[in-house]
Parts: C-alpha cells; sequence; structure tokens
C-alpha cells in the first residue's frame, strides 16, 4: 500500500506525505515483521527521497538520521540547512555512543554536501576527517569513496613531510588519475618573494598559501586546486 501510494503521487508529480516512526512501537513492529526499522525500510520500498515528506521521524535511531540527512543533500539543488540538521544530530549520537564507523560515514557526507554547496574549507575539513577515521578502521569501500569525493577538490595533493603513510595511500589511491600527490619538504616558514608587490594576484596567491599552510599542519595534507604562483 505504501509503494502504490507512493507511485500514485509520483504519477501526479505531488509530494508523498507518510507519518513515520511517531512511537517507539512502530519501530519494534516494524522491525519484526519487514526486518527492517522504519526509515530502512521505505529506503527499501524506494519511496524514500525529495518526494516524500515524513511526519514524525521521532523513534529514529542514528543511522536513520544520517540517512535522511543523505536524502536531503541529493535534492536538486541540496537542502543544505535540513541536511546538515540531520548529520549534526547523527554525529553527536555518534560521537556520544562512539560509533566510529558512524562518524566517518557522516563527516562523509558532511563533506560531498558542503562540496557541492560550494563551502570549500568546510568540505576539505570533513572529508578529511572521514578519510582519517576510515584509514584507521581500513574499511576500504568507504575509503574510495572519501578518496573520490576529495579528487573533486583539487587535482594536487600536499602532503606533510612526517606523513610518509598517508603518502604512500595516495599515490596508490589515486594511481592512474591525473594527480599530483607530493610531500611538502619545506623546513620553516616559506621564504618570503624578495620582490615587494601589492598586486591583487599576488595578495591572492598568499591567502592561498596561507590556507594550505594551515591545512597541512592541521590535517597533515592539502588538496590545491591550482598551482599557485607557477611553483
Amino acid at each position: 500500500m505504501i509503494r502504490a501510494g507512493f507511485e500514485v503521487a509520483q504519477s501526479m508529480g505531488t509530494p508523498f506525505h507518510i507519518h513515520v516512526a511517531e512511537g517507539q512501537y512502530e519501530g519494534e513492529r516494524t522491525l519484526a515483521e519487514h526486518g527492517a526499522t522504519p526509515i530502512r525500510y521505505l529506503d527499501k520500498l524506494g519511496v524514500l527521497g525529495q518526494r516524500m515528506i515524513g511526519v514524525h521521524c521521532v523513534w529514529l535511531d542514528d543511522d536513520e538520521v544520517r540517512l535522511m540527512g543523505e536524502v536531503a543533500s541529493l535534492a536538486e539543488p541540496p537542502a543544505v540547512g535540513e541536511a546538515e540538521g540531520y548529520y549534526g544530530q547523527a554525529l553527536a549520537l555518534a560521537e556520544e555512543l562512539e560509533m566510529r564507523p558512524l562518524q566517518a560515514r557522516t563527516h562523509l557526507g558532511l563533506g560531498r554536501l558542503l562540496r557541492l554547496s560550494g563551502d570549500r574549507e568546510r568540505a576539505e575539513d570533513h572529508l578529511a576527517t572521514a578519510l582519517g577515521l576510515l584509514r584507521e578502521m581500513d574499511i576500504r569501500f568507504w575509503l574510495s569513496r572519501a578518496a573520490e569525493e576529495l579528487l573533486h577538490m583539487g587535482h594536487l595533493f600536499v602532503v606533510a613531510r612526517h606523513n610518509i603513510q598517508l603518502y604512500d595511500y595516495l599515490k596508490r589511491e589515486y594511481a592512474g588519475e591525473p594527480v599530483t600527490v607530493i610531500l611538502d619538504r619545506r623546513h620553516g616558514q616559506r621564504r618570503e618573494n624578495a620582490e615587494a608587490t601589492d598586486s591583487e594576484r599576488r595578495r591572492a596567491e598568499r591567502r592561498r598559501q596561507i590556507q594550505v599552510d594551515d591545512a597541512i599542519r592541521t590535517r597533515g595534507f592539502a588538496v590545491v586546486r591550482e598551482i599557485i604562483g607557477g611553483a
């Protein structure tokens, strides 16, 4: 009946309105009868998406909250505020319960959402966190997904010189791709150009260089969209 109602809404081009997880009993009954909790069951039926308007959604577990964020992030254009809200709830629960796989997938989802919405700096933060967690746990399928998302950020990866394992991993992961992975071999502060200039181009290059340096120091690597200063 749920699927039939969704197909009617789809054929008429209208939203599909459904009450979901209003009480704890609902999740228990759905799990017993269909082998899945309410949100996962709707996903199995193929009705979880932008057309569906879920009312209540009170008794959700942490991964279902993450899934709702994922659905909101896939809207065209992404429903950034709604998706961030769901992802934020999922991340808070995952951190409280120390569920590192869920933390990693939530950071990955947030990174993708923020990349699509144009928030490059925050996207790179979340994707770098996801990559680090997934490498520690060796969850290779999602690790590859994180690497794919980072590839959208740029094609030059500068890795801190002490992070040889990450350097080796990125070299293997991006083998055959139009990507350059290098170690940052600079010591101390980058030497300033002797030629003082106030040109807007030079100031923009300096700002980008500061951002790259900060990323290398805090995350262990930086993704550069374009070569700075022709270097």
